[in-house]
């Protein structure tokens, strides 16, 4: 059985509000175990293609890590540097485009915005290699 605290439902609570286009899905009991480390600062992950694991791991945490803790540098890493700079695309697709987003944090574009680095309003640096 999976126990999680009230605070491991805020990203996916952040992501329902903010992605719905993204979260679309059920929640199956792997990604609630997944919600348990989304704080912590390793983690490995391991499950099968077509798991969400980009959706949860290279768009989820470092989007709402990077608006909620200032100042905080993310490096997406992938097999291929190409997946992590498409990575990054979808995030900078959300800064640029999501008025629910731009409502709720403003403008976060800042003024480093290339094919695979980033720099948010609020220092925050997100990086695809």
């Amino acid at each position: 059985m999976i126990t999680l605290r009230q605070e491991d439902f805020l990203p996916l609570a952040f992501a329902h509000a903010f992605f719905p286009h993204k979260f679309e899905f059920k929640v199956p009991g792997m990604h609630l175990e997944w919600l348990k480390h989304l704080n912590d600062n390793r983690v490995a992950i391991e499950a099968p293609a077509y798991s969400a694991k980009s959706t949860y791991w290279s768009f989820l945490r470092p989007t709402w890590k990077s608006l909620l803790i200032p100042e905080n540098e993310y490096l997406l890493l992938s097999n291929t540097g190409m997946k992590s700079i498409d990575s990054l695309a979808k995030i900078k697709l959300e800064f640029e485009s999501n008025e629910k987003l731009i409502g709720a944090f403003g403008n976060m574009v800042g003024n480093k915005w290339t094919e695979d680095e980033i720099l948010l309003k609020n220092g925050s640096r997100i990086m695809a290699k």
